[in-house]
């Protein structure tokens, strides 16, 4: 009974405070470092063929072809309406072309804007693409709209900055031109320094020239509809050579962000 009574009692010593087994470690801390480490490299690995596979994927390369085939038009556009300017009052044939060359604009346009919509991957980013074939447009839509006032307006003379402003348009035209045509070809954006600058600088001769027809249009009691008339065209062209510099701005970019 002693017995039994001692074995109860140890039992209940032994209940009453429990050892406490320890779980083994089964990750310490070497093991913990190496298990972090793989993880980490398994992810570096995995960016890494994902970059690589992003890169092998095939790009939609016509967009090169539509962004140069709409920057041509541009040029032929400021051309032509340069040649509106200089050879005033005679300028039936070059209406002609420009309205062409909008409805040429218009199609690569809209066929732009289709291809960017079902394009998987695009070689540039897709609202730097959307900008360039909105501004490129741009610039041939107010040019045209510009030359059709020549017919509608009977226009009897030109303010001389008008001629100017012409020149200046189918300059910066020109080296937007330069610069589009070298998308393709992943020049960085130190190598188009030159033409930067020469769209800067033309873009300073636009508001000198502003600045001259604004002066001169209030001069001397004009005929309020003259004013209208002229003010009206002056900054149609202004529009389409604001369009050109925004373009050369998202060109910009998009080098600073490919270089």
């Amino acid at each position: 009974m002693k017995h039994q009574a001692s074995m109860v009692k140890g039992g209940s010593d032994r209940s009453s405070s429990p050892v406490k087994k320890q779980r083994p470690c089964l990750l310490g801390p070497p093991s913990f470092t190496l298990w972090i480490n793989a993880i980490v490299m398994s992810a570096d690995i995995s960016i890494l063929t994902e970059h690589s596979m992003f890169n092998l994927l095939p790009k939609d390369a016509k967009f090169y072809d539509e962004l140069e085939q709409l920057s041509d038009r541009v040029v032929s556009t400021a051309k032509q309406f340069e040649s509106i300017v200089a050879s005033f009052p005679n300028f039936d044939g070059q209406l002609r072309n420009i309205e062409q060359d909008r409805l040429a604009t218009r199609k690569i346009f809209s066929e732009s804007l289709l291809r960017l919509d079902q394009a998987f991957i695009t070689p540039l980013d897709r609202e730097d693409i959307l900008s360039l074939i909105t501004e490129l447009y741009g610039v041939v839509d107010r040019v045209s709209e510009l030359s059709q006032r020549f017919r509608l307006y009977k226009i009897k003379d030109l303010h001389p900055t008008l001629t100017s402003q012409a020149k200046n348009l189918s300059a910066i035209a020109s080296e937007l031109n330069g610069i589009i045509h070298g998308l393709r070809k992943k020049k960085k954006l130190k190598d188009l320094k030159p033409a930067l600058d020469a769209v800067s600088g033309a873009m300073e001769l636009v508001k000198r020239d502003r600045e001259i027809f604004l002066g001169d249009l209030f001069a001397d009691n004009p005929d309020p509809l003259e004013v209208f008339k002229k003010k009206e065209m002056h900054d149609l062209l202004e529009e389409a050579i604001e369009r050109c510099e925004e373009a050369t701005e998202t060109l910009a970019r998009v080098l600073l962000k490919n270089s």
